[in-house]
């Protein structure tokens, strides 16, 4: 931001009234007045702040100072920095925190009256195309259009979307176009199973790719010794590097959404469990959602947050997820690394530096050319669960030859017998499938009276049975696609006649179970 400061850092707008407090400071000098500068006003405040960016909001009405493609928060200890900073230059000395306070009320009230502007973090997609942002020390983006990707410096394209840098966000590596489409070179610092290598192409694609459509959680599952984490932190390297570290779960949604306005690409290391309502909240950042508080030192102000994400985390030992979460989910599972294979940490990471340039390039060539044939065949026939995703990967088996399209199809259908295999309800529909070969039809609280009170000691003793009607309808919304996978029909209409208005169940079991 400071880049947009012109005369030695200073505005023009505030040239002529340094230029006459030199002029004061210079006939008062030999005298005993006080010529120490004096602290900017609130006035003097927004004045060089709108001398110095463009005053703006975003749709959701946060308020944010532009300058040369780049938007900071107004309310943030960034924004305040970089007005100190610009007063100090100006002459003034240090303003009073009230003072900055009141300032900084005031320009949010000047971005209420401005038109809104989209501001992006990492990723943005246009009508002109694909944009990356911050490419090398200088911050400059990537532009992939017409099959090709070219840097652009920053502010340099009049087009250019607006993007926010978090403190905590690194530079992508700057690309090399000598890559010569070395795909395999991926797999020397990332251990993947062959079979998985264009799931993991297409997440990487996906995510430099998209912004506002559904992002597949990437679960990197692995025993000990397989380099869970440093092929995680390498992926991580090629889409979204950052200062924050990968670590374990938050404790909650609002920490979480928090997170999201820092990171493009989330991140969790060593994950060995994850409660309900952790797998709700990640199936709403995949997918899109949104979170509400109280702000700060205000009783009746809404703070909001609205995230859709990439997530990735390693595992050695995740439970089965749940069916809605597990539907959203690429699971790659790494082979244990021999010992005649393994490295010291000094020589993978120089390994991996010397690669990134290359690797990188390689990625960007491919993501144009898949942004060139989805503009020419944009629909899947028959897409499985996350279409845009399995678009992208069927896009990709044109362009390389892969499968990856089919080893995704076959992924989510295991996926999807392991978590009807943790939900209780499935089990005991299994159990009593005789009384549903033919169509059966019937209420919540009649499905719950066909099952035995017997029926749960038949089941592994940590397994819970639904206890009332309210617990049948939950459970069987949240299974009925995975079970209709497996050869189920399950269906929930309204009633007619005798039963107009009640919610009916319409359950038949496979012939071949």
């Amino acid at each position: 931001m400071n880049d947009n400061i012109e005369n030695n850092g200073i505005p023009d707008a505030f040239r002529s009234k340094v230029e006459k407090n030199h002029r004061q400071k210079a006939a008062k000098a030999g005298t005993e007045s006080d010529d120490k500068p004096k602290p900017a006003s609130a006035g003097d405040l927004i004045q060089l702040a709108h001398s110095g960016c463009d005053i703006r909001r975003r749709d959701d009405g946060r308020a944010y100072a532009v300058a040369k493609g780049l938007g900071v928060f107004l309310d943030s200890d960034t924004f305040r920095g970089f007005l100190s900073n610009l007063a100090r230059r100006c002459g003034f000395a240090p303003a009073h925190k009230s003072t900055m306070e009141d300032a900084i009320l005031c320009l949010q009230d000047d971005a209420k009256d401005t038109e809104p502007i989209p501001v992006h973090l990492r990723v943005a997609r246009t009508e002109t195309g694909v944009w990356i942002d911050n490419i090398g020390q200088d911050g400059r983006l990537v532009h992939i259009a017409n099959g090709r990707w070219s840097l652009v410096d920053r502010g340099a394209d009049a087009g250019a979307p607006v993007f926010e840098r978090p403190d905590e966000m690194r530079p992508l590596p700057v690309p090399s176009e000598d890559h010569g489409d070395r795909l395999d070179a991926f797999w020397e610092v990332i251990n993947c199973a062959e079979r998985d290598r264009g799931l993991l192409a297409g997440w990487m694609v996906y995510v430099l790719t998209h912004e506002s459509n559904p992002f597949p959680l990437l679960l990197l599952d692995a025993e000990q010794g397989s380099g869970k984490s440093s092929s995680m932190n390498a992926i991580l390297e090629l889409v979204d590097p950052s200062g924050i570290e990968a670590g374990k779960l938050q404790k909650d949604e609002r920490d979480t959404a928090i997170v999201c306005e820092h990171l493009w690409c989330l991140r969790y290391d060593n994950i060995s469990s994850m409660d309900t309502n952790k797998q709700d909240m990640f199936c709403r950042i995949s997918t899109g959602g949104g979170y509400a508080t109280r702000s700060l030192y205000r009783n009746r102000d809404l703070a909001t947050f609205r995230f859709m994400r990439p997530v990735v985390m390693n595992s050695i030992s995740l439970p089965a997820l749940r069916p809605d979460l597990a539907q959203r989910t690429v699971r790659l599972e790494l082979p244990r690394i021999p010992a005649e294979n393994r490295q010291t940490d000094a020589a993978f990471k120089a390994r991996k530096e010397q690669l990134k340039p290359m690797l990188f390039g390689c990625l960007l060539s491919l993501c144009a050319k898949v942004e060139q044939m989805l503009e020419t065949e944009p629909n899947l026939a028959n897409p499985p669960r996350m279409a845009d995703y399995a678009a992208t990967l069927h896009a990709i088996d044109q362009i390389t030859g892969w499968n990856s399209l089919d080893s995704y199809r076959a992924q989510q259908r295991q996926l999807s017998d392991e978590s009807i295999s943790e939900e209780p309800i499935a089990l005991a529909l299994e159990k009593i499938a005789e009384q549903f070969r033919l169509p059966w039809e019937g209420t919540s609280k009649e499905l719950l009276e066909k099952f035995p009170e017997t029926l749960g000691y038949d089941l592994p003793t940590w397994k819970s049975m639904p206890q009332s009607a309210g617990d049948v309808t939950r459970s069987l919304k949240r299974c009925a696609q995975s079970m209709r996978a497996k050869g189920w029909t399950i269906d929930r209409r309204t009633g007619t006649g005798p039963t107009s208005g009640t919610a009916i169940w319409h359950i038949k079991a496979p012939a071949e179970l």
